[in-house]
């Protein structure tokens, strides 16, 4: 989308219009926003013309995005504390592992793995894989010697 160039006497930020805020400088954030003490609103709302809020950054840094949802285009997203939770709907992946778990993972390949894995697994890896049309369910026991345990199941 094209940036708009909308300001009041070029000093503030227009209550109509389009603008765009540019930084000059190559260390210094573009826009802080500070909440005044005991603040409750929120930092940032994003609301649809009915007044729907679709995206909204709260005081205390909860992000709530409703409307379509989010998509992601580079970078993956990180949790690093606290949980991703999902209460309604799927997970899926298109390329790549869905990596779950604390110390423990359950991977589903987008590409079947025709063996069972020898190396590379970590202990408590759980994995399918189909050799001769038939689906077996792999476990990680060990994992200095990458012991196996396998169920074949058609």
């Amino acid at each position: 989308m094209a940036e708009g160039s909308s300001t009041y006497k070029g000093l503030a930020v227009p209550l109509n219009g389009n603008f765009e805020i540019k930084g000059e400088s190559t260390s210094l954030d573009i826009m802080t926003l500070t909440q005044v003490a005991s603040g409750t609103g929120d930092f940032i709302v994003c609301q649809s013309q009915n007044g729907t809020e679709v995206f909204v950054v709260e005081d205390g840094g909860k992000v709530t995005v409703g409307g379509e949802g989010v998509t992601i285009t580079s970078g993956g997203l990180t949790v690093t504390a606290g949980n991703a939770t999902i209460t309604a709907g799927d997970v899926s992946a298109t390329a790549g592992d869905i990596i779950v778990g604390d110390g423990y993972y359950l991977r589903f390949s987008s590409n079947a793995l025709t063996t069972a894995p020898t190396t590379g697994l970590t202990l408590g890896d759980l994995f399918m894989y189909q050799a001769a049309n038939t689906w077996s369910l792999g476990f990680c026991r060990h994992t200095g010697n990458q012991t196996v345990a396998t169920v074949a199941f058609s």
